[in-house]
C-alpha cells in the first residue's frame, strides 16, 4: 500500500513521517496536537533537527504543501539529502544562550537540589523586595532583577526543576511570595517553549513577579478571607491590576512588557475578562501566556477562598475552557511545559501501586513517576522511581481516592 495520498486540492499530499525530507512544507498533521513535536502543525522543514523531531515523535503521517516546498519527485531518497547538508549536531543548540562561566546543562535530579538550595532565601528575598509596596507604595526593583536573573538562568539550566519545585513542595512564607515565583519560573519556561530570545525572557520573568503587586495595596482582611468572596469583594479585587501598575509607575518601572502584563493578565481570549473585556487579537503575547500561567498555579494551589485541583485535573479544566478563555497555541505550548500529567500529580499504576509525577520527559504521557504505596497491600512501601517509557508499568488513571495520603520524601 502507497504512503502517500493525494488530497482533492492536488496542492497537498499525505505522506508518512519518514519520508518527509528537507526543504518540505508541513502544512498540517494528522492525529493529536500533543503529539507534535513543535508547537505550530504548519512548517517549512529547513534542517536536520527539524527532521529528526519529526521521525523521532509519535506522529504517523503529515499533510506536505507541494506549492509551499519541495514536492515528492520520487520515492525519498535520504542519501542524497545527507550530502546536500553537514551531519546534525550531538546535542541540540540550546535556545537560551548561556553566560560563559556557566557549566554544562545539569540533570532535572541536579538543579532541582540545586533550586531547593537557593529557592528558600530567594523567596525571602522577594518578599522583602516586595514589602516596600505595602509601607511605601514603592518595590526594591534592583533585588528584583537580581531575583528574576536566578530564576531565567535556572530555567535556562534545566527548564522543568524550578517549576517543578515550586508547584510540588510548601514553603514556610505565604502563598502570595511562592505565587510569584511560580508565575516567573513558568513565564520563563513557556516562553522557551515558545522560542522567545533571552532578552524577552527576562522582561516576562519579572513580569510574572509583578503582575499580581497590586493585591499588597488591598485590605488584608479580604485577601485572608475564609470561604468565597461576596460580589462587592470581588470587584474590589478586581481593581488590583489598577493598583498594581500604579505601584510600578511609582518604583520607576517602564518596561512595556511588564506593565502590560500587570495590567491585563485577567482578560481573556473571548472578551469575559476583566478589566476592559479585551479579545484576543487584542492582547499581546505575553497577556495571553499570563493568562494561562496564572490561571493554572491559581487553581492548584491551595487558598482559602477556593477549591484547588490536582494539576492534572487542572490541565483537562483548563483544556475545556481552553476555546473561550485562552489563546489555543499558547495553552498547548503550556501543556508542553507542564505535561498532560504535571509534576505533583498521584498517579495508579496497572501493578496496583500509587505514585506522584516528579520529572516531564519528551512523550507526555508518559512521565517519571515516584511510587510510594500499594493499593493491594494498603499499604506504604520503599519509593522506587519509575520511568514510564521504560517500564512495562503504566496509567490506570489519575487517583483522586488518596488525598490522604502523606507523600513520604
Amino acid at each position: 500500500m502507497s504512503k502517500f495520498h493525494q488530497n482533492s486540492s492536488s496542492e497537498l499530499v499525505k505522506i508518512h513521517v519518514s519520508d518527509l525530507k528537507i526543504g518540505m512544507y508541513v502544512q498540517d498533521i494528522c492525529g493529536k496536537w500533543l503529539n507534535n513535536p513543535f508547537w505550530r502543525n504548519s512548517m517549512m522543514i529547513e534542517n536536520f533537527g527539524q527532521l529528526e523531531q519529526f521521525r523521532s515523535s509519535s506522529l504517523d503521517y503529515v499533510w506536505v504543501n507541494i506549492n509551499k516546498g519541495r514536492g515528492l519527485e520520487s520515492e525519498p531518497d535520504i542519501a542524497n539529502d545527507a550530502e546536500a547538508l553537514p551531519p546534525p549536531p550531538k546535542t541540540p543548540t540550546p535556545k537560551i544562550q548561556k553566560a560563559k562561566k556557566e557549566t554544562p546543562a545539569p540533570s532535572f535530579d541536579g538543579e532541582y537540589e540545586r533550586a531547593r538550595l537557593f529557592s528558600k532565601n530567594m523567596l525571602f528575598a522577594l518578599d522583602s523586595a516586595l514589602s516596600g509596596a505595602v509601607s511605601n507604595g514603592k518595590i526594591n526593583h534592583e533585588r528584583l532583577s537580581e531575583i528574576n536573573s536566578d530564576v531565567v538562568r535556572s530555567v535556562g539550566r534545566n527548564s522543568h526543576a524550578l517549576v517543578s519545585l515550586m508547584l510540588n513542595e510548601q514553603f514556610e512564607l505565604g502563598y502570595e511570595q511562592q505565587h510569584a515565583l511560580s508565575l516567573s519560573a513558568l513565564m520563563v519556561a513557556l516562553g522557551m517553549q515558545l522560542n522567545l530570545d533571552r532578552e524577552t525572557l527576562m522582561r516576562v520573568g519579572m513580569a510574572g513577579l509583578l503582575m499580581d503587586i497590586g493585591k499588597t495595596a488591598l485590605p488584608q482582611r479580604l485577601m485572608k478571607k475564609h470561604g468565597k468572596l461576596t460580589e462587592e469583594e470581588f470587584d474590589l479585587v478586581k481593581q488590583h491590576p489598577i493598583l498594581g501598575k500604579e505601584i510600578l509607575t511609582k518604583s520607576g518601572i517602564q518596561d512595556e512588557i511588564v506593565l502590560d502584563v500587570c495590567l491585563n493578565h485577567h482578560e481573556r481570549s473571548d472578551g469575559s475578562g476583566y478589566r476592559q473585556g479585551l479579545t484576543n487579537d487584542q492582547l499581546s503575547l505575553p497577556v495571553k501566556m499570563a493568562a494561562v500561567c496564572d490561571v493554572y498555579h491559581a487553581i492548584i494551589s491551595s487558598k482559602t477562598y477556593s477549591t484547588s485541583y490536582q494539576p492534572a485535573i487542572a490541565i483537562r479544566k483548563m483544556t475545556e475552557w481552553q476555546n473561550s478563555h485562552f489563546d489555543k497555541m499558547v495553552f498547548q505550548a503550556f501543556v508542553r511545559v507542564v505535561g498532560v500529567y504535571p509534576v505533583g500529580t498521584l498517579l495508579q499504576l496497572r501493578s496496583g501501586r500509587i505514585g506522584v509525577v516528579i520529572q516531564q520527559v519528551d512523550n507526555l504521557a508518559k512521565p517519571i513517576v515516584k511510587v510510594f504505596y500499594s493499593v493491594k497491600t494498603n499499604s506504604y512501601i520503599v519509593p522506587e522511581i519509575i520511568d514510564l517509557t521504560k517500564s512495562k508499568d503504566e496509567i490506570l488513571g489519575i487517583d483522586q481516592q488518596s488525598s490522604g495520603l502523606v507523600i513520604p520524601f
